[in-house]
């Protein structure tokens, strides 16, 4: 059969096209593309459905087409109690991510004030957080509240994977290659590269965005 030549150029120009567009950027998934990037609305409150950053990196550099998506599809975790990032930036003295950070590290004794006091960078991220230079000073809540998104997103996503309640399951979607990827991202920032996605390095942006379309640190925005 004769292949349509106009068919197999508009084709070819949208191979090029992807590949280029895939080079340095992460590609903002809607709802519309992956099932994942769903509106707050649509969902359960506190859950949560991810994918490792090894199945995301691999389907922006296929271009989410074809069996890259059906792939990525299969391969996520869902669970329950991934707290936004608002719920973290909460003052309240009943806070419920806030208390349950407390009690486990703390004792039921402190409050959540003592919690938000006490936790600091180097606690949850002993390998250290980009941009941070003081994390033994470093409260995680100022981090959180604090101006500089990526290390904001962050660190809500390592507490969320500390002490929420599906806290197992989280693990199961953040380490890959016996390591604990937003450990990684958090120590390397734009420099971080996704398992078994060679040359592909995500920006600071590109993290933010996986986190949130991944509920591990959903905020109003991506």
């Amino acid at each position: 059969m004769q292949q349509d030549p106009l068919a197999e150029a508009s084709r070819a120009q949208s191979e090029a096209d992807a590949k280029v567009a895939r080079r340095r950027r992460f590609i903002k998934l809607g709802a519309s593309a992956v099932p994942v990037a769903m509106t707050l609305a649509s969902r359960p409150v506190m859950a949560w459905d991810c994918h490792t950053t090894s199945a995301w990196g691999s389907a922006q550099l296929a271009a989410m087409t074809g069996s890259a998506k059906t792939r990525l599809d299969n391969t996520g975790v869902s669970g329950t109690e991934c707290w936004y990032v608002d719920d973290w930036k909460s003052n309240s003295s009943t806070a419920p991510c806030w208390r349950t950070l407390t009690t486990k590290r703390y004792g039921s004794s402190k409050s959540c004030l003592y919690g938000r006091s006490n936790c600091m960078i180097s606690h949850i991220f002993p390998l250290g957080l980009s941009g941070v230079s003081s994390p033994t000073t470093t409260t995680a809540y100022s981090v959180i509240i604090g101006g500089n998104k990526f290390a904001s997103r962050i660190t809500v996503a390592r507490l969320n994977a500390i002490y929420g309640a599906g806290a197992a399951n989280i693990a199961l979607c953040v380490v890959t290659g016996n390591k604990d990827q937003i450990q990684e991202m958090a120590r390397l920032g734009s420099l971080y590269s996704p398992p078994n996605s060679t040359g592909l390095v995500w920006s600071t942006s590109d993290i933010t965005s996986y986190l949130h379309n991944n509920w591990l640190a959903r905020g109003p925005e991506a």
